[in-house]
């Protein structure tokens, strides 16, 4: 007999912040934590909007004023002005605040096709006011150039068309890599590469019915890896 392997321990430990009397008993979307302040992060839920700690996760205040949607998908903060902040929701755009979450602002000039399950909004770590923005749906890419005043489609190819994670190269903003889901899609599933900001993408060689799941790319500080 092959004797099998002993699982190597895991190197943390985990414990439960909060038992749920301040943030309703909902499915968390989105999770950040400000990078000059350890102590304050901010959650997003699925039905009950956007909640706020400043004590490192021990209590909740709810930080949506001024949110029209309440299903959020994904959370971006500034890493070089953590006062703002910006969220992607299911079916409504992006949403901006620049005063740590007390008011919101409705920032989709230009968006289209916001009927989909999905609402992801990445950041240009060189350049902050440069952020992307997708849907999942078919040439559903669009950027913005002014912190989300207005944005402006791209995507010239057909493929990736079911677009489930979309991860920026921190180093590099023309560099993306978008994770495809192939139900409902014409294209192969798995990690789709664009060198051009956007304008064109090639399949990589992780392909064929190999499906992306939501959120569930990232590439490292330097650029060198992606998970």
């Amino acid at each position: 007999l092959i004797p099998s392997p002993t699982p190597t321990p895991p190197p943390f430990l985990w414990t439960r912040l909060n038992s749920g009397q301040f943030i309703p008993r909902d499915q968390i979307t989105a999770i950040v934590m400000d990078p000059t302040d350890p102590g304050i992060l901010y959650v997003g839920t699925n039905n009950a909007g956007i909640y706020k700690s400043i004590d490192g996760g021990l209590s909740w205040q709810p930080a949506h004023n001024g949110l029209a949607r309440a299903a959020i998908d994904t959370i971006v903060i500034d890493s070089k002005e953590p006062n703002i902040l910006y969220i992607g929701t299911y079916s409504g755009g992006v949403y901006k605040t620049t005063n740590n979450g007390e008011l919101w602002e409705h920032k989709s000039t230009g968006l289209v096709n916001l009927n989909e399950w999905l609402g992801l909004v990445i950041q240009d770590l060189q350049n902050t006011q440069h952020l992307y923005f997708t849907t999942g749906a078919n040439r559903g890419i669009f950027k913005t150039e002014n912190g989300g005043e207005d944005w402006s489609q791209i995507k010239n190819t057909t493929c990736p068309d079911s677009i489930r994670s979309l991860a920026i190269n921190p180093v590099d903003a023309k560099t993306m890599f978008a994770g495809n889901w192939e139900w409902r899609s014409q294209c192969d599933g798995g990690i789709y590469i664009t060198n051009d900001g956007g304008e064109t993408w090639i399949s990589s060689n992780l392909k064929a019915q190999r499906d992306i799941n939501n959120k569930a790319l990232w590439v490292n500080n330097d650029g060198t890896v992606i998970y």
